[in-house]
């Protein structure tokens, strides 16, 4: 959900401030039973001189991620079947 590039989510916002050229986030390699959250931001030369302004942007989004609420049960659906299956769905609509 960062990294997705619709109206209204971290990546659209960051780079239409000028900040970023990319941004993905996703579960890294794990150790067991345990993974990683990573975020990887591509900045622009404004970005690298406001390097606290993307990452209190790309924090305070992932907060209102975790309010209750927050997803919509369509976008759930999306995340549990893969944003590829979803896209081809939305483009054939």
């Amino acid at each position: 959900l960062l990294g997705h590039e619709g109206s209204g989510s971290a990546f659209a916002l960051l780079k239409a401030r000028g900040l970023v050229t990319s941004l993905s986030a996703g579960e890294g390699g794990g150790l067991s039973s345990r993974g990683f959250f990573g975020v990887r931001v591509e900045l622009t030369e404004e970005g690298n001189q406001r390097v606290g302004e993307v990452a209190e942007v790309i924090f305070k989004y992932l907060d209102l991620l975790r309010q209750p609420g927050a997803i919509s049960e369509q976008v759930r659906g999306c995340m549990r079947w893969g944003w590829n299956i979803c896209g081809r769905a939305a483009a054939d609509a």
